[in-house]
């Protein structure tokens, strides 16, 4: 797929089927996350944590769905993106390309996903026991997550208009 059609046919999907993803395309997610822009080259600063087990996902679904919903949507797989420089707000820019550029890998890899972070970060300002299941170093610290799995399509409708139209531009 072209890039930019890629990019504009990208949404959050919130609903998904059962259907597990195969190792080989989560690796090509995380190939393609660690390839992503960060500042001052401090790749050494970031860790991803592949959250599939059946047991560790319901521990966490366990903790998001306390206001009522699953927040973690029912994904197959969540990738926890994490830092140990989170003192330093360029991390969380690095976190966030880090999950963009997954987001868009899965995208072009037909899996539907959605970024998290409000749950994430209430877990982390909580010190939720849910958080153990990362199985983090030392230091490590969550600070945003990506949701990714099959769409169920019967229930997810991909935004028919650009989003663009709704971005204010100017020009000086």
């Amino acid at each position: 797929m072209d890039f930019l059609d890629l990019v504009k046919s990208r949404y959050s999907c919130r609903a998904y089927t059962d259907q597990q993803i195969e190792d080989s395309l989560i690796q090509e997610i995380l190939d393609v996350g660690g390839n992503a822009p960060v500042g001052n080259g401090a790749y050494d600063s970031l860790n991803f944590t592949v959250v599939k087990s059946e047991e560790a996902l319901d521990r966490i679904r366990e903790y998001s769905a306390k206001t009522g919903s699953d927040r973690s949507l029912g994904a197959k797989v969540i990738i926890f993106v994490s830092s140990n420089n989170l003192k330093n707000p360029i991390s969380y820019e690095n976190v966030a390309c880090a999950v963009d550029h997954m987001a868009l890998a899965a995208s072009n890899l037909g899996l539907g996903n959605c970024y998290l972070y409000g749950f994430i970060r209430d877990m982390v300002q909580e010190n939720a026991p849910q958080l153990d299941v990362l199985n983090l170093a030392e230091g490590y610290v969550p600070a945003a997550a990506l949701a990714i799995g099959y769409p169920d399509l019967s229930r997810v409708k991909p935004p028919k208009v650009e989003l663009i139209s709704k971005v204010k531009i100017n020009h000086v």
